[in-house]
């Protein structure tokens, strides 16, 4: 039997399907070839993530990246370092409260521990109290010397209302002996009084004794004795502790200018005077004593 004849454009279609086909083929083994050749190969290693609590620090320089990790892997150690991250957190937590209630019951232990002095403490704490012991007594000093102006002030100034000064004042100008029917003229200075008066001893004697050293130092002045009669002069004399006379004050004066100065001159020369008993002086250091002087005898 005959095989049937077959037509030209089916016979070219099948050749050009066939050499397609193989030219196809010869690209694709060309590719895998090229990509075998060109490309590095593929590794794939197991790869352990571990996160150190504060390795940062204590290396000093910043954390490496890990190395890149494929996605699947990379995704389920990033999961596992969650965990283990939050757990990590939660113990540093535990540790650094402990760590703070440590240091804080260390505090109080220190704080209430005796504290030692130490010798240079001991010797300012000593200076301290001397200062303060000083600093007392020197205003108890202050207030007493306060005190004792203000005394001195309120007895001046009592002295001052009364006009006199400090000291015992003493009128020994009608002083005469107790005794009776004598005939004795008074000495100078010390004329009679009327009646008699009661004069201890010691006190006459006295008297007596201021007599005789002013009358050895007075001279008289020659007048005439109608006109001596009329003269009478009163003073008073401020004598100090050791008899000196400090002051001499005429108190009334006879209007004889040369018998008044007579008399002062003879108290001036006079000083020192003979020193009162303690009678008289009364414990001061200075008194005053009256006289008067009479340029005619008794009056």
């Amino acid at each position: 039997m005959r095989p049937l004849a077959m037509e030209p454009g089916v016979h070219l279609f099948r050749r050009m399907l066939a050499l397609s086909g193989v030219f196809h083929a010869l690209t694709f083994l060309l590719g895998v070839l090229w990509l075998s050749f060109s490309a590095p190969p593929l590794l794939v290693a197991p790869v352990t993530v571990v996160d150190l609590i504060g390795g940062g620090q204590l290396a000093g320089s910043e954390r490496s990246e890990p190395p890149s990790t494929p996605a699947v892997s990379r995704s389920q150690n990033n999961a596992g370092n969650k965990g283990k991250a939050a757990r990590e957190t939660k113990r540093e937590k535990r540790e650094r409260l402990k760590r703070e209630m440590r240091e804080k019951r260390a505090a109080r232990l220190e704080a209430a521990r005796p504290r030692e002095v130490s010798p240079s403490d001991s010797r300012a704490f000593s200076e301290i109290i001397r200062r303060m012991r000083e600093e007392k007594a020197s205003k108890t000093q202050v207030r007493d010397a306060v005190d004792t102006i203000r005394r001195e002030t309120d007895v001046r100034a009592a002295v001052k209302r009364i006009g006199e000064r400090v000291g015992h004042r003493v009128d020994l100008s009608a002083v005469r002996s107790a005794g009776k029917g004598t005939g004795q003229r008074p000495p100078a200075g010390l004329p009679g009084a009327s009646g008699t008066t009661q004069v201890a001893p010691e006190i006459l004697a006295y008297a007596r004794a201021l007599d005789e050293k002013v009358r050895a130092n007075w001279t008289v002045p020659e007048l005439a004795e109608k006109v001596a009669k009329t003269l009478m002069v009163q003073v008073r004399i401020t004598i100090e502790k050791d008899g000196a006379v400090s002051n001499v004050r005429m108190e009334k004066v006879s209007g004889n200018s040369y018998f008044d100065d007579s008399v002062e001159r003879a108290i001036r020369k006079a000083s020192p005077l003979p020193v009162p008993p303690e009678q008289l002086r009364g414990g001061e250091d200075h008194y005053e004593v009256g006289f008067r002087f009479y340029g005619g005898g008794e009056q």
